[in-house]
């Protein structure tokens, strides 16, 4: 790796958005996805990978948080390594899955550890999802204010105002995926972007 920025993607929305990033080449970045899913991992373009755990086979919602934050303690050194070297960090994350949402704060704290400049692009879940996304998503963003941490926040409900011509679905999300591109080249450009007027 050897760029200047690096695009961390976290949790299968996360590695999404990343692999779409990277196969249209849309961003002039270095790229790391992290996962629980092994499957989700080998899906990826990208050949900067971790796996939290041994399982590989995700979280649902079976791993108790002490569980995870051991497995986490495990790769730790693997991931400053991988990220130390950069000037600043973009990571993604859908939340309201327990990868998405407690795994992002373990991250941005090593990146704080770090000191090095980051923004947390952080997707809400659907307003249909079920009410434990919702309260997994809500705490997270508490959490993240709480680390006093930059941070731009999307809404999935967005994509479908994108579909008004009934395209489909991966069309909407790679369009969606576009005002990502411009948040990060934003970011690159002035890391003090959110204080000013931008992206309505």
């Amino acid at each position: 790796m050897n760029k200047d920025i690096i695009t961390i993607g976290i949790g299968g929305g996360g590695i999404n958005i990343i692999n779409d990033l990277a196969r249209r080449n849309l961003v002039d970045s270095d790229f790391l996805v992290i996962d629980t899913d092994l499957q989700s991992l080998n899906q990826c373009c990208i050949n900067e990978k971790l796996l939290i755990g041994e399982r590989g086979l995700g979280l649902g919602f079976n791993l108790s948080k002490e569980e995870l934050e051991r497995d986490l303690e495990k790769i730790k050194p693997d991931l400053k390594h991988r990220i130390a070297d950069h000037k600043e960090i973009i990571v993604i994350s859908c939340l309201g899955g327990k990868t998405g949402s407690l795994v992002i704060l373990y991250v941005l704290e090593v990146i704080k550890e770090l000191q090095i400049p980051s923004l947390a692009i952080c997707i809400t879940p659907f307003s249909v999802e079920n009410k434990l996304k919702h309260s997994f998503s809500l705490s997270c963003l508490h959490e993240i204010d709480c680390m006093k941490q930059e941070k731009y926040i999307l809404k999935n409900d967005d994509v479908l105002n994108l579909n008004i011509e009934n395209k489909p679905i991966k069309e909407c999300f790679s369009l969606y995926n576009e005002k990502i591109v411009k948040i990060i080249n934003s970011f690159k450009e002035n890391p003090n972007f959110l204080k000013c007027p931008f992206l309505t």
